[in-house]
């Protein structure tokens, strides 16, 4: 494994960090809360470098604080060609971590020594695109949306392999982590799709993103659509065979709306990604969409066939809004939430909102946070630097928020106070080491952090150029949290 640079205590006279900078001053007396805080946003700061060559690992030496990567390969690890890591779940103590193309599928790393995972099975999809993938409580099934979307490296006209996406979700069977075996194929519903040619799409993709659920006792996979701005819901059967079956589907006002672009796009009212769970103050079964420049949105599925909109957040401090991502819980008796966008509009750099939704009907703005200095995604330059400090996926886990910030790394957030949600304190940070990139369509910047999920002392994260990395988390991280899968 590569070297990565750590950064010296806080209490250093000088720390080394990443990029073009030099070394940062930092003086000696004992720094306590938001001072020290400051201590740790100085050093991200420096690491953070807009303008030099972002594609050349030899720029990224690797840079953090209060954490230090202690593993990292690319994936898979079998002898198949590598691919881009995507999102991933840890469930018991195996890590499920989605491929994009060549390998489209899920790799499983078994975490019985935390600090060096190992691969014990892999799953081929057949398809160029596995953006998730989620695991059955019982930890016997796996759910994967996939999506036909070409991508440079799999184009035929350019030599590629052929798009053999199957537009829906597939079931596989995860009883023998060995072994994964596909179990069933769900073929989303689609009326843009020309049934003469099958590869010829309007805005019929597949799926982007799942989460399931347990409702009354049933299983349900929600799956948020690529192009058609829906979110699906299926109940999960295993009599008399495995099989995903069409209950429900929330579609918003702005999604029935034909005037409005309903891509993911600066302009769009897509829908991105879904977030499912018990409402953290009446525990019905609560469902988050991040609808894009829709907004957030809050929807109960008690009755998964028939989805009821509670209300929405839509009054975005940057231009275009472009939610990607939505997770809640409990702070003080309050429902909050964050939401963060993905290429935000204008030449805004990447942030993360925490919204106050107690009552869904009036949701309130209650902070953010962004990074240190000026971090632009947008402007003239936008095209080659891949939107590099763009925000991506957030977790939400005991008070504590992991942000997978693309280009800048894995940030860790306290916000387990209403003060400290409306204030977010950076808890600490790691700036992966480049390396040398594994293609994925336009994306040049290295690294290009993915998501981020605690594991015990141990933050497992992907970098879609650069495989799948452990950090280790300092106690003032952790702070007594036992996180598991």
């Amino acid at each position: 494994m590569p070297p990565v640079r750590k950064l010296a205590p806080p209490f250093a006279l000088a720390m080394l960090v990443a990029g073009c900078a030099g070394p940062v001053a930092v003086s000696p007396p004992a720094l306590q809360g938001s001072a020290l805080a400051g201590v740790g946003l100085a050093l991200l700061e420096s690491a953070l470098v807009n303008d030099h060559d972002h594609t050349d690992p030899v720029e990224h030496p690797g840079a953090s604080w209060r954490m230090h990567d202690v593993f990292w390969t690319n994936l898979p690890t079998d002898g198949t060609a590598l691919s881009p890591a995507s999102e991933f779940i840890i469930h018991g103590h195996y890590a499920y971590v989605s491929l994009f193309h060549p390998s489209g599928g899920f790799v499983i790393m078994d975490l019985t020594d935390p600090a060096r995972p190992k691969e014990v099975g892999h799953f081929d999809a057949g398809t160029a695109y596995v953006n998730d993938v989620e695991v059955s409580p019982d930890g016997h099934w796996a759910f994967l949306p996939t999506s036909p979307i070409e991508t440079r490296e799999n184009n035929p006209l350019g030599g590629g392999l052929p798009v053999l996406g199957d537009y829906g979700v597939q079931v596989v069977d995860v009883s023998d982590v060995t072994a994964p075996k596909l179990a069933a194929v769900w073929i989303a519903p689609d009326p843009t799709r020309d049934p003469n040619s099958p590869r010829t799409l309007v805005s019929g993709l597949g799926y982007h993103r799942l989460d399931i659920e347990v409702i009354g006792g049933a299983q349900y996979v929600f799956g948020a659509s690529l192009g058609y701005p829906r979110v699906d819901i299926l109940r999960f059967d295993l009599a008399p065979v495995p099989r995903l079956v069409l209950v429900g589907v929330y579609l918003s006002d702005d999604a029935k709306d034909p005037t409005k672009d309903h891509a993911s796009s600066p302009t769009g009212f897509g829908v991105h990604d879904v977030t499912v769970d018990p409402d953290p103050l009446e525990g019905f079964p609560l469902m988050a969409v991040a609808h894009w420049r829709s907004g957030a949105h809050f929807v109960d599925v008690s009755d998964p066939a028939n989805p009821r909109f509670l209300g929405r957040w839509n009054d975005f401090p940057l231009p275009g809004g472009n939610v990607h991502n939505v997770e809640f819980t409990a702070i003080e008796g309050q429902r909050i939430a964050v939401a963060v966008p993905e290429y935000p509009g204008g030449d805004a750099q990447g942030a993360v909102w925490v919204v106050n939704v107690t009552d869904f009907a009036n949701a309130s703005l209650l902070g953010s946070w962004s990074l240190p200095g000026s971090h632009p995604t947008g402007g003239a330059a936008a095209a080659t630097r891949n939107h590099v400090f763009s925000t991506d996926r957030t977790l939400l886990r005991n008070g504590t928020l992991f942000d997978a910030h693309f280009h800048a790394g894995a940030i860790v957030l306290d916000i387990a106070t209403l003060s400290k949600a409306a204030a977010p304190e950076m808890l600490g940070f790691v700036e992966p080491q480049g390396q040398a990139r594994v293609p994925y369509a336009n994306i040049q910047a290295n690294p290009y952090v993915y998501d981020a999920i605690p594991y015990g002392p141990y933050l497992y994260y992907t970098d879609l150029t650069g495989g799948l990395r452990v950090a280790e988390m300092a106690p003032e991280v952790v702070r007594g949290n036992a996180w598991t899968g």
